[in-house]
């Protein structure tokens, strides 16, 4: 009974994952929520409309294989490559303890984990 008690626990918690996270600008702090779609992370924005959603597709799409004059550019963190592959700027965002955490943002504004992109 205790570990179907706990497994239940369990899965609503991965079900239920959502999180907030801010840019400092600088000049302000923009806060983003960021939820569980199938698995990958992304901004509450594109979770709301995911079939539209420039992230969402990024991750469902193959990265274009990038020339050998470009690759000798991406020079950096792996995830920010796959980031720029895609089409997307990279984005390092924090949450509430400061931890970093490396994030991909697309022309239509939304979001997802740089690490969910493959």
């Amino acid at each position: 009974m205790k570990n179907l008690i706990l497994i239940s626990l369990l899965s609503l918690t991965a079900n239920s994952f959502a999180k907030e996270f801010a840019l400092d600008t600088g000049e302000k702090i923009i806060k983003y929520n960021i939820v569980k779609v199938n698995n990958i992370s992304v901004d509450d924005k594109c979770a709301k409309d995911i079939q539209k959603c420039m992230a969402y597709k990024a991750v469902k799409k193959k990265a274009k294989i990038p020339a050998k004059s470009e690759t000798a550019t991406l020079i950096g963190h792996p995830a920010s490559k796959k980031c720029l592959n895609k089409g997307g700027a990279p984005l390092v965002l924090t949450d509430k303890l400061n931890n970093e955490y490396d994030f991909c943002i697309f022309k239509d504004k939304t979001l997802v984990n740089s690490w969910d992109i493959k």
